[in-house]
Parts: C-alpha cells; sequence; structure tokens
C-alpha cells in the first residue's frame, strides 16, 4: 500500500528525559502565545514536556499535510479542549493527540474524524470500573480471572478515551454508555455496540501496543489503518531537527 493510500497515519515520540530547562524553555519560545501559556500552566516538569511534545508533533504532521511551516499553523481549541487545525479550508481532516508516562502520540486522518489514546499499562484504580463499565461490561468483567482483570479494564478504558475524543465530547460523556462488544474488547479490532446520540455510531476501533508496557487505542469514522506507527526523533519533533520518521508495527493485539 502507497503513503498516499493511508488514510489513519500514526505518528509517535518518546520523551526524553535529558531535555533539560533551557531545552524546554526553547521548544516553549516557537509556539504561540496562548499555546504556550496553557503549557505553562502545568506545574510538574515532565507533564509540561509531554504536552509541547504533543503540540509540536501535531504541528510536524499537519505541516506535511497543507505544505507550511510547522511554527506558522494557526491551531485552535474547541472549548472542551479538542485542538483543530484553523486557516487551511483546503483541508478537511482531523487530527488528535494523547500522551502517556514516556510516550507522546499523534494521530491524523484526511477526512472524517480520528481519536486517540495511550495509556502506560499499570494498576487501576478500583473506582474505574464503575466508571467506565456498561452493565454488559461489568458482568463479563467479573467473570474474569482476577489477574486478568485490570488489562481488561485498561483496554475498555483507552478504547472509550478515543471514541469520546474523536466525537469531541471528552469525558463530558459517561464512558459508561458507551458499550463495547464484551468478547472483542482484547482483540486487534474491536467492536461498538451502543453510544449515546452526542457520541453517534459508525466508529471503527483499533487497539494495539506501543512501546513495552502501553496500551494504544484508536478510533475513527471511515478511515483504515495499516497498523504502522511512525516513530519520529525527539530533536525533530521539537526544534526540526533532520530526521525523519521510521515506520514500525504498533503490534496489534
Amino acid at each position: 500500500m502507497e503513503r498516499g493510500e493511508i488514510p489513519l497515519r500514526v505518528l509517535a515520540v518518546r520523551r526524553n528525559a535529558a531535555l533539560g530547562p533551557e531545552g524546554l524553555d526553547r521548544a516553549l519560545t516557537g509556539l504561540p502565545r496562548p499555546e504556550r501559556d496553557r503549557l505553562l500552566r502545568y506545574r510538574r516538569p515532565e507533564d509540561r514536556h509531554r504536552g509541547v511534545l504533543a503540540a509540536w508533533l501535531a504541528r510536524r504532521a499537519l505541516a506535511e499535510e497543507v505544505g507550511r511551516p510547522a511554527e506558522a499553523l494557526d491551531v485552535r481549541r474547541e472549548p472542551p479542549g479538542r485542538p483543530y487545525l484553523a486557516g487551511a479550508p483546503a483541508w478537511t481532516g482531523d487530527f488528535n493527540v494523547s500522551h502517556s508516562g514516556e510516550w507522546v502520540v499523534c494521530a491524523l486522518v484526511r477526512r472524517g474524524r480520528v481519536g486517540v489514546d495511550v495509556q502506560e499499562v499499570r494498576a487501576v484504580a478500583p473506582g474505574v470500573a464503575r466508571h467506565c463499565c456498561s452493565p454488559e461490561e461489568a458482568a463479563a468483567l467479573g467473570c474474569l480471572p482476577p489477574e486478568e482483570r485490570p488489562g481488561y479494564l485498561l483496554a475498555l478504558w483507552t478504547l472509550k478515551e478515543a471514541v469520546l475524543k474523536a466525537a469531541g465530547v471528552g469525558l463530558a460523556v459517561s464512558p459508561a454508555l458507551v458499550g463495547l462488544d464484551t468478547d472483542r474488547v482484547c482483540g486487534a479490532e474491536p467492536v461498538l455496540r451502543r453510544a449515546p446520540p452526542a457520541v453517534g455510531d459508525g466508529w471503527r476501533l483499533w487497539r494495539a501496543v506501543l512501546g513495552r508496557g502501553y496500551e494504544l487505542a484508536l478510533c475513527a469514522d471511515e478511515e483504515l489503518w495499516d497498523g504502522l506507527v511512525a516513530h519520529l526523533g525527539h530533536e525533530h519533533v521539537l526544534f526540526g531537527a533532520p530526521g525523519g520518521a521510521a515506520r514500525g508495527p504498533g503490534v496489534q493485539r
């Protein structure tokens, strides 16, 4: 399949903990004032670093799509906080970003809508199941051996985050109102069975592993994904340093 025939692109960059305050300030300086001010509200340096990486990763991907410098793009946010590209009426696509732990991910489509979520595999708080699961999913979770429940619940959460982000509603809609096929939650292509009108139906889902110990979920309304993730260099994303993307599998479950 040629690159131009792949409607859904996934790009990722790993956070480099060696980036010091001066490097972070330099990366921030290249962003527009509203975006810079938003990122400076993060108290923890690692959160600020992930936020800056997400901002520049989206800009690098969008610059390639629309043929403009990354610094010149007008990236704005809808009231719930979802980013979008303004000032490019000829581009009818969409993008979405997510970050967790060491990884920052951007998903981009040339038509329709897209949502992405990445989560570091870790212990899930007990209250998450009540907030996340539909009655059918809670029943399926309860039937699993105890050692399999955290992975199942994390897959559910990540997939539902991707759906809600694609729909543009975020957590204003309870994840428990979004129902997945309980037999396919941990497969490569889970299936959405039920969603409220604010979310809609017709979404396609994918689930994969990013690196070691990270869960990746994608949601789009009409696109295809070839299962590959473009891994970009840290310096290239933040500062435009030479070095393109190395494409590798986001290993599908």
